[in-house]
């Protein structure tokens, strides 16, 4: 998967690219960095309409190389080395989104499936 990342790109549509191909795990934008296994304060979150040259300034234009394999910890960090992007990654879990703070080792394509068990789960348990 190849995210691209323009000055006039917003903060939505990177939301919108990713969760296309990880229904159940979402980007957030935050003001400030975090080091690996750090959460980000909820007030310091981005609104999603900011465009990428508001949250970075000095934004140099590139391209984001996903696969399945890609861990939560090297994704946020290449946000953050790369791009100057402070990002977290949210995991569904029930009815509510979770940070993976916890569980950054752990692959997108692993961090997507739990988030789908758990709607699973959440959704039989719902039915009866």
């Amino acid at each position: 998967m190849e995210i691209k990342l323009t000055k006039d790109t917003t903060i939505n549509d990177l939301k919108y690219q990713f969760s296309s191909r990880f229904p159940f795990l979402r980007l957030e934008f935050f003001k400030h960095k975090h080091r690996v296994g750090q959460s980000s304060l909820k007030d310091q979150k981005l609104n999603d309409r900011f465009l990428l040259k508001e949250v970075n300034p000095g934004l140099k234009e590139g391209v984001i190389n996903l696969s399945p394999s890609t861990t939560v910890a090297d994704l946020e960090q290449l946000f953050q080395k790369q791009f100057g992007l402070p990002v977290q990654v949210f995991r569904k879990a029930n009815y509510q989104w979770v940070e993976t703070t916890y569980t950054d080792i752990l692959t997108l394509e692993k961090q997507n499936e739990m988030g789908a068990e758990l709607s699973k789960v959440l959704h039989k348990t719902a039915s009866i």
